[in-house]
């Protein structure tokens, strides 16, 4: 009795070897796959978060430049793109300086950066995603 018991069990262990080889396989695909979709996509999504933040320093390197020099728009554009060219980024347009109602100053400055990986790179309708653009004001303290 017992042993026939012992090998009812080990019938059922020899049914289930393909089951868990067949799961690991599926795991690890899963897991490739995924690993590709976040190196295809990770670059952009990064892209997007760093944009606004280059955006803001140059803002910021613009603003303090602006009030350094009295005033001089040319030293707080090179101060901008100086940060900008940093990060491989380019700047939009131009920088803008602007009087709200209180009579405080405020720079803009508008950024724009590509990031490509392969699948945005040659898929076309893609493409659009991989550029990110943001913009940023800085208020001038006097």
């Amino acid at each position: 009795m017992r042993g026939r018991i012992i090998t009812r069990a080990a019938e059922g262990l020899r049914d289930q070897r393909g089951q868990v080889l067949g799961l690991l396989l599926k795991v690890g695909l899963a897991l490739i796959v995924l690993g590709i979709a976040l190196s295809q996509v990770g670059p952009v999504i990064f892209n997007r978060i760093q944009v606004g933040k280059i955006a803001k320093d140059a803002a910021f390197e613009a603003a303090v430049s602006y009030k350094n020099n009295r005033g001089d728009l040319n030293a707080a554009r090179q101060a901008a793109m100086k940060v900008i060219e940093k990060e491989n980024a380019q700047l939009v347009g131009d920088i803008a300086v602007t009087r709200n109602q209180s009579g405080e100053y405020t720079v803009s400055v508008t950024v724009r950066k590509i990031r490509r990986s392969w699948l945005f790179y040659r898929v076309d309708f893609l493409a659009r995603y991989t550029e990110a653009t943001a913009t940023s004001q800085e208020t001038i303290q006097y």
